[in-house]
């Protein structure tokens, strides 16, 4: 239990293209060429966990934290009724404090493979980005009064972008944008951030609604796509190669998901098995409370442990390096990879930290350019040092960061107690989140409970 808790701190002319960063007011630019930006807002990063965003609804509008999901076609959020029937949240909508709200009157239960959400079918206005950037009428949403499963969730609901589905025969947000004008293709990107595992603050994560921004995010002009496996309303390729150093994991071939909101990333128990064996021949490893752990600073340095690579479609081949599969802790690497118990893949934000991803209904298909990256401090999310700066990873009043005249080793050395305190704190409920988020990932169905 203990090693397992180290391990989780572990969007064309006159239309809208509106980033929704998991950070800070981009510069003005040129992005698809004449699109530009039209706002931002801002989304958390809570310790490469957990990615969630902003969203209004109603009228007036009712502030509640989102996590972006691309393996859910709907949008829940909680209602007042929820308070002691659902995990803990920020925020609770009160209908009753909204012109616009609409009952549709159909109640329904969605049940995920390790917990579940029931509420009520209505309808609302929503909107999202800096200065209610984009704005939609009349969306889909269920409005929940009970929930089970979602221990250590920090956001208060989800917002589903899942390719070509419905909310409950409504269209989905995606779709509602471009029908309401809001944006010129179903297209939308993500950035994700990195902070080291530590801390819950805005670290330049973005989502861009109806398009990409290459110059802000990405370190290549190249985009690499893979033509959507199915269509059948989910963001699945196929995975046709799996090689850790050039040696083939399986000669099969397997349906990936992509999905915004999986913290690790999940592969069938045989392929995982192969994985692990040959990451295990590179260094020291063994195996606790069912993670791979390796040695990384005693014997072994980090960098003596292989590249993984996944071809996905028919011919782009993307590399992990042990620094974006591993967590390191001290001297010990922990790897984010889990089991699935299906014959399927889902990758998670551990793949995605390091691809920005180009998510376009339009073609069918998913984009992947190598992502921009940041550096700074651990100490730095503790000491409240603004950490921004995608290219190059500039961090904002340095001086936060410097020890003043008399400031004492003391003070350090309280800060450096507290931050443990913290991470023994948290390491316990990550844990269980990541537990549940691992069943609740396997598939999900939903009925009527009634008309």
């Amino acid at each position: 239990m203990a090693n397992s808790s180290i391990l989780v701190l572990l969007i064309a002319i006159s239309y809208a293209l509106v980033t929704i960063p998991i950070r800070k007011q981009s510069k003005e630019g040129l992005i698809i060429g004449a699109w530009s930006y039209n706002a931002t807002s801002y989304l958390k990063n809570y310790a490469n966990i957990q990615y969630y965003a902003q969203i209004y609804a109603g009228s007036p509008p009712q502030l509640f934290n989102v996590q972006v999901s691309t393996a859910s076609p709907w949008l829940w959020i909680p209602s007042k009724k929820c308070q002691f029937s659902c995990h803990k949240s920020s925020n609770y909508f009160d209908p009753f404090q909204s012109s616009t709200y609409k009952l549709l009157g159909e109640n329904y239960k969605v049940t995920y493979g390790m917990g579940f959400i029931q509420g009520d079918l209505a309808s609302e206005s929503f909107s999202i980005g800096d200065n209610n950037a984009l704005f939609i009428k009349g969306q889909a949403f269920l409005l929940i009064h009970q929930d089970g499963g979602f221990n250590g969730a920090l956001y208060d609901g989800i917002l589903g972008l899942e390719y070509g589905g419905t909310s409950f025969g409504y269209p989905n947000f995606l779709d509602n944008l471009l029908i309401q004008g809001q944006i010129a293709r179903r297209m939308f990107s993500v950035y994700l951030g990195d902070n080291d595992f530590l801390g819950n603050y805005y670290d330049g994560s973005a989502v861009i609604f109806g398009g990409y921004d290459l110059e802000t995010y990405a370190n290549s002009p190249e985009i690499k796509y893979a033509n959507l496996y199915q269509i059948n309303g989910k963001w699945q390729v196929q995975l046709s190669n799996l090689r850790v150093n050039n040696y083939p994991v399986s000669s099969n071939s397997f349906q990936a998901y992509f999905d915004v909101g999986t913290t690790l990333i999940y592969a069938p128990q045989a392929e995982f098995n192969s994985i692990i064996n040959k990451i295990a021949m590179a260094g020291q490893c063994g195996i606790q409370d069912n993670w791979l752990v390796c040695d990384c600073g005693t014997y072994y340095d980090i960098n003596n442990y292989p590249s993984i690579s996944f071809v996905l479609g028919s011919a782009h081949s993307f590399s992990l390096e042990p620094q974006n599969y591993f967590y390191k802790y001290g001297t010990s690497c922990y790897l984010l990879f889990a089991i699935n118990p299906s014959n399927a893949w889902f990758i998670g934000d551990v793949f995605m930290r390091k691809y920005y991803t180009i998510f376009d209904a339009d073609y069918a298909r998913i984009g992947f350019a190598l992502a921009k990256t940041k550096k700074f401090t651990k100490l730095s999310s503790f000491l409240g040092a603004d950490v921004s700066g995608i290219d190059g990873g500039r961090i904002e009043d340095q001086e936060k960061l410097e020890p003043q005249k008399g400031f004492q080793i003391s003070t350090i050395l309280f800060y450096v107690l507290i931050s443990g305190i913290l991470l023994g704190l948290l390491s316990g409920f990550i844990y269980l989140f990541c537990n549940n988020q691992k069943g609740n990932y396997q598939g999900f169905h939903y009925e009527k409970i009634r008309a």
